[in-house]
């Protein structure tokens, strides 16, 4: 069961559409060493409505949550700095975020390890633009 929740700002807006002042976007935060799979990710969000931030590492991605608040954390299981599933403990230990891996990675047990410590779900790279979009909408309870 997914305990995070949307703003009330936030909440009772359809994701994907046109924003507005009184329904902001929901945020998403990209966490991908990456840059070039970090900005395909960023256009899909942002073409699709969301508010989407990247960062390239687990530590900036902790220190990012604390002010930005993101509604879902869409992560690569190889960072260059934590290993996937100590992220999501790390962030399992401060918050409820839903976080959803998009990896090359398909060793099942580093898989395993990152839901049993916190993951949402996984999607494996690459994905279609429409099963990303799904799986966001999915993660953020809609």
């Amino acid at each position: 069961m997914n305990l995070h929740q949307l703003s009330t700002i936030r909440a009772g807006r359809p994701l994907i559409g046109v924003r507005d002042s009184a329904h902001p976007a929901a945020r998403v935060l990209v966490v991908e060493q990456h840059a070039a799979t970090a900005e395909m990710e960023q256009l899909v969000l942002a073409a699709a409505g969301y508010d989407a931030l990247h960062v390239s590492t687990a530590t900036q991605a902790l220190t990012t949550i604390g002010s930005w608040k993101p509604d879902l954390v869409l992560m690569d299981l190889i960072l260059p700095d934590l290993s996937g599933p100590e992220f999501c403990l790390r962030l399992r230990a401060t918050s409820s975020v839903p976080i959803l891996i998009v990896s090359t990675e398909t060793d099942p047990d580093l898989v395993g390890l990152a839901i049993d410590a916190g993951a949402s779900g996984y999607l494996p790279k690459p994905f279609r633009t429409v099963e990303l979009l799904d799986r966001i909408h999915t993660g953020l309870g809609f």
